[in-house]
């Protein structure tokens, strides 16, 4: 369950960062938009691939022994 949420707000992360390097174009800020619509890309990816590593602490354990 977690996995899905954290993937999910990562996601949503991505679309915000998305949508604020496509309104750099309709004329708004250029210098504001774009560097912070670019880290929210990055940063909503990384969520993503993080989320995708999440697995029960137990797993981990028994992988170990």
């Amino acid at each position: 369950m977690k996995k899905y949420v954290a993937m999910t707000i990562g996601v949503l992360i991505t679309l915000g960062g998305v949508a604020l390097v496509f309104s750099t174009f309709c004329n708004l800020s250029l210098y504001l938009c774009m560097p912070l619509g670019l880290f929210l890309i990055l940063m909503g990816i990384t969520g993503v691939i993080a989320a995708t590593e999440i697995t029960g602490n137990k797993n981990i354990e028994k992988d170990k022994q």
